[in-house]
């Protein structure tokens, strides 16, 4: 009877030995599980916090690339005199994009200018007026190029540089006037009386 209690006794004791394995086995399992699982969810969210770090990083550049840069976020202005190489003012007609010349200017506060509707042109900005006795008039041209069109249609863009030039025909740039080959037939409303001034001279030369 002993030696089967004794039998007993040995296989509980293993039974119980056993059970405790599994035990400490599945805890040192769930514990890995558990660590893997916090590691990734670490890193996601270090990959997640560097993304937004990033991103804010790119769009304060840019913010500031912007404010460095006013004529990217509009249409500048520059105004020259008596064919002086520096403007004596200029503007920025902020988020003019898609607006014609015109409607860029009267969208600038504290320009001072005067649209003449029956010519089509700009005739005085600030102290500076039309003299068509004296042949000093305003023309303008569009990043350094001669506009295609007059201040009511010719449209611009946010970035774009309108140039205005007060002054006789020999003052203002000569890329004021179309090419010699369209210098005949001028199809643009807002040229001045200067700027056809030299196109018929440049036409006369191209005859020749």
């Amino acid at each position: 009877m002993k030696k089967f209690l004794k039998i007993l006794s040995t296989a509980a004791l293993a039974l119980i030995l056993a059970a405790c394995n599994n035990n400490t086995t599945e805890e040192v399992e769930s514990s890995s599980e558990s660590t893997v699982e916090s590691t990734v969810e670490s890193e996601q969210e270090n990959s997640e916090s560097s993304e937004s770090v990033d991103s804010e990083v790119s769009s304060e550049d840019a913010e500031e690339a912007n404010d460095e840069d006013p004529t990217a976020k509009g249409v500048n202005f520059e105004f020259y005199v008596d064919g002086a190489e520096e403007p004596y003012e200029t503007f920025v007609a902020e988020n003019a994009d898609g607006m014609s010349v015109l409607e860029a200017m009267e969208s600038i506060e504290g320009l001072d200018f005067n649209f003449n509707e029956e010519e089509g042109v700009i005739d005085q900005i600030g102290d500076y007026t039309n003299d068509y006795a004296s042949e000093q008039t305003w023309a303008y041209l569009l990043n350094g190029e001669y506009a295609e069109f007059g201040v009511v249609s010719q449209t611009v863009e946010n970035g774009d540089t309108i140039a205005w030039y007060f002054g006789t025909a020999d003052q203002i740039p000569m890329n004021l006037v179309p090419s010699e080959a369209n210098a005949v037939e001028l199809d643009n409303p807002g040229m001045t009386e200067a700027a056809e001034e030299v196109a018929d001279q440049a036409s006369e030369d191209a005859a020749e």
